[in-house]
């Protein structure tokens, strides 16, 4: 509908609308936008090339609608720095603000019980977030969130899921909390800043590739409860001088 309207810098949609279509691509003056409170659906690429775009607020309304894809309405938009929530969201979809490169700040309301699929992935400036702990199932949202320091995650998490810091090349330490009884493969993988890391008395198993190539992880207790290290879990861990194994093992 608005594809290339360069010179459109704001614009409200009505609550009437409940489904944006891909409309706004190529709108590089777009600075802000109110979106609908009715809004249902916001499909891939919506906004793509509208670098200008600051900040967004997203209505609780919105639905997690993204299938078969690793991109969302947002992907691209190199000028967004903050991003919050309307209060009484409950899930924050699949994608949704994915290769969103300049985000900084993201606010999730304790209103949040699921973050979904891929929702924050190569957000490169993203340093530090903090999961409320209303949520207790987090996907795969982090890879390739370079400069990702510090995470303050949900203490009603109860796993972990594969690949989540994939990638997360500046995160220092991280203290995984002790409602966490799983963890998936790869976690860590190429967490390549790393140094410090909790694991919680209440896992079992430290799964495939969780700290490939950390290379300056130097310290880490293995709780009494592990009885099970699986395959490269520590490999290309450089800096580990050595590890004290429990008794289970």
């Amino acid at each position: 509908s608005f594809w290339n309207c360069t010179s459109l810098e704001y614009i409200e949609i009505p609550d009437s609308v409940t489904e944006i279509n891909n409309a706004f691509g190529g709108c590089e003056n777009l600075t802000s936008i109110k979106l609908s409170k009715n809004i249902q659906k916001i499909t891939p690429y919506t906004f793509s090339g509208c670098n200008k775009l600051n900040s967004i607020e997203i209505p609780a309304s919105l639905e997690n609608y993204y299938p078969g894809t690793s991109h969302g309405p947002f992907s691209g938009c190199s000028g967004l720095t903050k991003v919050t929530f309307e209060d009484g969201r409950t899930e924050i979809p699949q994608c949704l603000f994915a290769d969103c490169t300049g985000l900084k700040t993201i606010m999730i309301p304790d209103t949040v019980t699921k973050i979904d699929y891929a929702s924050f992935w190569n957000c490169t400036s993203l340093e530090y977030i903090e999961i409320p702990d209303s949520v207790t199932e987090i996907d795969s949202v982090f890879q390739g969130c370079v400069s990702l320091k510090n995470i303050k995650l949900s203490e009603n998490l109860s796993y972990l899921p594969t690949s989540i810091f994939v990638r997360c090349t500046s995160l220092e330490k991280i203290s995984i909390p002790d409602s966490i009884t799983s963890m998936g493969e790869n976690i860590f993988s190429g967490c390549t800043s790393i140094e410090k890391v909790k694991l919680p008395n209440t896992i079992q198993n430290i799964m495939a590739g969780t700290f490939y190539n950390c290379k300056k992880l130097k310290d880490i207790v293995l709780p009494e409860t592990i009885t099970a290290i699986r395959q490269n879990a520590f490999y290309g861990c450089a800096s580990l001088p050595s590890i004290n194994l429990p008794d289970g093992l």
